[in-house]
């Protein structure tokens, strides 16, 4: 057979371009997949480094609220006093979100939607039964400030982001986990809200 090539060299030549073609391809394929994976890991350490800012934004909005609740919820029909909005959840528009890990992408863009249903709930519950707002707040917050932080550690722990020192500073999660405790305590003894 290759003595066949040998005797036709325009075959041989034709043969050796097309390997050449080939091979050049493949190679600038790899290359573009290459430099492509590395762009959106570079996107996706963004996203992640703007996400965990959000999320300890939002934790400690969630915090700085319960800290601002006073015991006595107003009256029927009124916002009670106590009641203090944390700054919403907003997640980085202007992001690619397909860089992400579905799964992180699914929990982070839930954060807001969870944010926004919680807001609604407490307002439709305020205006007829305050205490109950008042137990749904501390429940609901407390549980989504858990979760968010949940995300965050693990977008800290999975693109190495380094966590914010504290040093002898406010701590948000602190806050919160005495809130869960309280609403821990209170759904074992199914009594009221506590102050």
């Amino acid at each position: 057979m290759f003595g066949w090539l040998e005797s036709h060299p325009a075959v041989s030549s034709l043969i050796g371009v097309f390997v050449g073609v080939v091979f050049g391809a493949l190679l600038t394929y790899a290359i573009d997949s290459l430099r492509e994976k590395r762009a959106r890991a570079a996107q996706a350490n963004y996203l992640a480094r703007r996400l965990v800012v959000a999320i300890d934004k939002f934790v400690e909005g969630i915090a700085s609220a319960f800290q601002a609740e006073e015991p006595n919820p107003g009256p029927q029909g009124q916002h009670p006093d106590w009641f203090q909005e944390p700054a919403e959840f907003v997640e980085p528009v202007d992001a690619d979100w397909r860089t992400l890990d579905i799964d992180d992408m699914d929990r982070a863009l839930r954060l807001s939607f969870r944010d926004d249903q919680i807001r609604r709930t407490i307002r439709a519950v305020s205006n007829f039964d305050s205490m109950a707002a008042k137990e749904a707040y501390q429940k609901d917050y407390s549980e989504l400030a858990l979760q968010a932080d949940a995300l965050a550690q693990r977008l800290r722990t999975k693109y190495k982001i380094e966590p914010l020192k504290a040093g002898g500073e406010w701590d948000p999660l602190h806050e919160v986990r005495k809130v869960r405790a309280i609403v821990e305590r209170r759904d074992v003894r199914g009594a009221g809200p506590e102050s």
